[in-house]
């Protein structure tokens, strides 16, 4: 039951005429094929022919906008309140062709791995915790970078050299370059190909999504550890976002300093360090059990130093299980009025695009595809990204259909696949299809004994 005349109309203006309809016997062989997902594989499922998809592929799409219709015509509502996750997948790659093969960190492998990387931006709903994927840009290292990243990997390998030789330097800056951050004062501008790709993808999704739904509500952007910085946080403020983000257990913060009357001079920004693991009893905002370990949560106002003359709203919770042994975690947010349960909240929601990952793995193609040239490469992630959004807007109409929540994707590739051998077995049994009556009642036809029941 693909809703091809709310899909057209919604995509009218983004794709050409012929264009849409490849795209729409795209949809129906990634949900009809069942195992390894390749333009290959794909085309056996699809009416055109694997020439016509290769061609497809190599056309320029505006992928982000394809997207965002989508969401508008069957997601949107005008009075809910979103937020923006982002993160990075990393697809591991054998060869030397695939366009922008470089060595990047696998969250799923925990070490580098050779491989692809494309970060993600996900539109997720508050109320329903539903995310819907909108916007993907790959990860390329330019000279620049590989030259950075080669100097840094030999500075810390002369280090280690040095450790193991008993000449370690002397701690704490040179002069040298003491008098040269008095003199600059500026803050180092952030050049890695993470934060620039990220900027790029941030400022052209929220740009549109603000043209075409000017009324929408955006409160916060999500994102881990490692997006927790000052150049990230900056530009979420610039589109009137706050940030919500993860610490290091062991970070140093500092309360705000006390202002000191008569006193000349500007005033200190930073005050006594906190101790995470002594924190005072008035930050105590709540102390529970849960299977047997005692969780402490505490919310107060620090500043740290990475993301200097900014106060940040820090929850810390520390759990202490019943042999004494305790963990922290630390999350942040330059917003100063968020509650931490709320904050807390919204936090754990960023987890919802990595479903997206998930999905776009297992069940359309990003993990088989063999497409390496730039365009073909760029154009087949898209589709698969895309396939996520769609695959969301035929289970919302079989859900309300059957009345079944519990229907997931691979359910719904089981009913496109029965249905694609039944077609083809009244094709290979010459039977007329008089006035569509086998057509017809194959569309509607779900296998109920095999897909997910309540």
């Amino acid at each position: 039951m693909l809703p091809i005349t709310e899909i057209t109309k919604c995509l009218q203006g983004t794709m050409t005429k012929a264009n849409i309809g490849i795209f729409l016997s795209l949809v129906t062989s990634f949900l009809s094929c069942r195992y390894e997902i390749t333009t290959r594989g794909l085309s056996r499922y699809c009416n055109y022919s694997l020439r016509q998809i290769f061609r497809f592929l190599l056309k320029e799409q505006n992928w982000l906008l394809i997207r965002i219709s989508l969401f508008k015509f069957f997601f949107y509502q005008k009075d809910e309140l979103y937020i923006l996750a982002v993160d990075e997948v990393v697809e591991g790659k054998s060869g030397s062709h695939s366009y922008g093969l470089a060595r990047f960190y696998s969250g799923c492998s925990q070490k580098t791995i050779q491989g692809i990387c494309f970060f993600a931006l996900s539109l997720i709903k508050v109320s329903t915790k539903s995310s819907y994927l909108l916007h993907t840009l790959q990860v390329i290292y330019s000279k620049e970078d590989k030259k950075r990243i080669a100097e840094k990997k030999e500075k810390t390998k002369q280090g280690k050299q040095r450790t193991k030789d008993g000449q370690n330097l002397r701690k704490g800056r040179k002069t040298k370059e003491i008098k040269e951050i008095k003199e600059t004062k500026e803050i180092k501008e952030n050049l890695t190909a993470s934060f620039r790709v990220f900027k790029e993808l941030f400022t052209s999704s929220i740009s549109l999504l603000k043209t075409l739904m000017a009324d929408i509500k955006i409160a916060y952007l999500v994102a881990d550890t490692a997006y927790g910085t000052l150049d990230y946080l900056k530009t979420a403020q610039e589109y009137g976002c706050n940030l919500i983000s993860k610490m290091r257990y062991n970070v140093a913060l500092y309360e705000p300093a006390e202002k000191e009357k008569g006193k000349r001079g500007r005033p200190p920004l930073y005050g006594k360090k906190i101790d995470l693991d002594n924190i005072d009893a008035r930050y105590l905002k709540k102390t529970e059990q849960k299977e047997g370990k005692t969780h402490k949560y505490y919310q107060f106002s620090a500043y740290n130093k990475s993301i200097r003359g900014i106060l940040l709203n820090v929850v810390v919770l520390i759990t202490t299980d019943e042999k004494s042994k305790s963990s922290t975690n630390v999350w942040f947010s330059n917003d100063l009025t968020i509650n931490y349960e709320i904050l807390l909240e919204y936090y754990s929601l960023r987890f919802q695009i990595e479903f997206h990952f998930r999905d776009a793995k297992q069940h359309f193609g990003l993990a088989d595809f063999k497409n390496y040239k730039e365009k073909n490469l760029n154009n087949f992630v898209n589709l698969s990204f895309t396939m996520c959004l769609i695959s969301e807007i035929i289970l919302q109409k079989y859900r309300a259909e059957l009345q079944n929540s519990k229907l997931s994707i691979l359910d719904l590739k089981i009913i496109f696949n029965v249905q694609f051998t039944a077609k083809k077995l009244i094709k290979y049994l010459r039977l007329d299809d008089h006035n569509n009556f086998y057509s017809n009642n194959i569309a509607k036809f779900i296998p109920t004994d095999i897909i997910n029941r309540l």
